[in-house]
Formats: C-alpha cells, sequence, structure tokens
C-alpha cells in the first residue's frame, strides 16, 4: 500500500470517530464492552462450592462467589450460571442474586436443581458496561467416587 494512501485511511479512522483508545464515559452508556475505550472485564472467584465437590441428588449447593469491578459499581453485577456438561452454555434456570456493596454474593441452590451426573457449571459475571469474566466448578452429583475425576 502507498503511504498516501495510508496516511489517508489513517486521517478519515480519526474524522470517522473511531475508538481512540481513551476513557471516556460516552463509551460506558452504550452497555457494549469497548476494551480499546477503556472498558475493563469484571473477575469473578467461585469461592464455594469446591471443584469436583461430591453431592447427593438433593443436597443443597451453597455458593459463596466474589467479583470486583475497577471501573463500575460492583452491585449492578449480573450473575448466570450455565451447565456446561454438554460442550455447549445452557443458561440454567436459576438466578444467583448480584452481588453485595463487597462484592460478595452468597446463596443457596436447591437440591435437585441441576440434575445429576458430572457437571461442569460456569458463573459468568456483566457489568454495567457489557463486559463478562467467567469462572466454573465442576460438581459430582449422584455419581459414584470412579465417575467424578480426582481433584
Amino acid at each position: 500500500m502507498k503511504p498516501t494512501l495510508v496516511l489517508t485511511a489513517a486521517l478519515l479512522m480519526l474524522l470517522s470517530g473511531c475508538p481512540t483508545g481513551d476513557d471516556d464515559d460516552d463509551d460506558d452508556a452504550s452497555g457494549e464492552c469497548d476494551p480499546l475505550g477503556g472498558d475493563l472485564s469484571p473477575t469473578i472467584t467461585i469461592d464455594d462450592p469446591d471443584n469436583v465437590l461430591m453431592l447427593g441428588p438433593n443436597d443443597p449447593i451453597n455458593w459463596v462467589i466474589r467479583v470486583e469491578d475497577e471501573d463500575g459499581d460492583v452491585e449492578a453485577v449480573l450473575l448466570d450460571a450455565y451447565d456446561l456438561s454438554d460442550g455447549t452454555p445452557d443458561l440454567l434456570d436459576y438466578e444467583p442474586p448480584s452481588p453485595n456493596s463487597d462484592g460478595r454474593a452468597t446463596f443457596g441452590m436447591p437440591g435437585g436443581t441441576l440434575g445429576t451426573g458430572v457437571l461442569t457449571i460456569r458463573m459468568r459475571a456483566t457489568d454495567e458496561q457489557g463486559c463478562t469474566a467467567d469462572d466454573s466448578v465442576v460438581l459430582c452429583i449422584d455419581v459414584s467416587d470412579t465417575e467424578c475425576p480426582s481433584r
């Protein structure tokens, strides 16, 4: 490509309003995550249940999830739960509560909510800008020790 053509293309991009990488609040109002515009993804950590937890078919599952959002209100972060067991994320018919002001979401999921088997459960945090982060655990519900992967 000729240098004049490259310079012309760069000038047109600048004049057309393409993101410059500056962190301005206008990007945040769109609800679409724009890492080039300065939007940061939240972080999420599942503290409980432990990974590769053995459970009975009717055992309740207690969750403790920590969320941080450096560029937003942590209480506005939405949590969603997915079952990844068959390789496709299936949204669970369960709505986890949003984190409190300390960034913690503590809740119990009734026994039988997830079904049985070796299940991979993903929790996704979505902030006000639409940026996401995930963490997951494997739960072994009503299976033998030999079917459950080792820790």
